[in-house]
């Protein structure tokens, strides 16, 4: 981007580059938009990915080694969250991660406690610090997004009797027989769909983890029928009647009609 260019065999190729840099420099004008988040994000993903590795080596090398990519994809993915690029070189690179303004405000003294253990646990221990300020930065940065909300009329209809009909006997059945396993990922289950619907609209957020008791599961399957009575007020809200049915066969009809 900020190259100066000592020999071109044909201008067509100065052209070329320019009109890279251009659209380029367009694009970094632009306001932060959810498209930009979403870039950043992605790059962010990455970044655990390398985490989870190093988190779980048990070798000193293999988990520096996995520890660097995550410390390398994390500036990146703050690069973009920033939405500029790095400018100087790599000797430099804390000054311009420090001129970021989104950004754990220690940033620097992060990576450097990561970088400077000797021991395999110090360092997961301080990239798990790096990580989880990381990912606040990036929770901080989604949240100042203006989204556009979607009626809640619109988008839930259909979302109350899904989430009945997927987990709520099965909540039920994991209290009966004891089935740990059953209720956990059902929850987690129930838990990204209610976000996925807080994010499209205005209503309360859903956390199914509050419910789970892994010591007393039919407390917990209580809870979360709590849960879906609350649900159920945001139909009230939206003036949405929930669909029941007497039998399958009537549902079968209704779903065929």
């Amino acid at each position: 981007m900020d190259s100066k260019i000592v020999y071109c065999s044909d201008e067509k190729y100065r052209r070329e580059l320019e009109s890279l840099q251009n659209s380029v420099r367009e694009k970094l004008n632009q306001p932060f938009s959810n498209d930009d988040f979403e870039k950043a994000e992605s790059s962010l993903k990455e970044a655990q990915s390398f985490f989870a590795r190093a988190v779980t080596s048990t070798a000193l090398p293999e988990c520096r080694k996995y520890s660097g990519a995550t410390v390398i994809v994390l500036e990146n993915s703050l690069a973009m969250l920033n939405k500029t690029y790095f400018k100087k070189s790599s000797k430099r690179i804390y000054e311009e991660l420090s001129e970021m303004k989104k950004r754990p405000s220690d940033l620097t003294n992060l990576i450097e406690a990561v970088i400077s253990a000797n021991e395999i646990e110090d360092i997961k221990s301080s990239l798990c610090t790096l990580m989880e300020k990381c990912t606040a930065t990036f929770d901080e940065a989604k949240k100042s997004l203006e989204c556009e909300k979607q009626k809640a009329a619109d988008v839930l209809p259909g979302a109350y009797e899904e989430m009945f009909s997927n987990w709520r006997n099965k909540m039920h059945l994991a209290a009966s027989t004891g089935n740990r396993h059953l209720a956990y990922t059902s929850l987690v289950n129930f838990t990204g769909m209610a976000e996925e619907l807080y994010g499209m609209t205005d209503i309360a957020l859903y956390n199914g983890m509050q419910a789970y008791n892994p010591d007393d599961l039919n407390e917990t399957a209580q809870k979360f029928d709590s849960l879906l009575d609350s649900f159920l007020e945001e139909y009230k809200k939206a003036g949405i009647k929930p669909k029941r049915y007497p039998d399958i066969d009537a549902f079968a009809n209704d779903y065929l009609a």
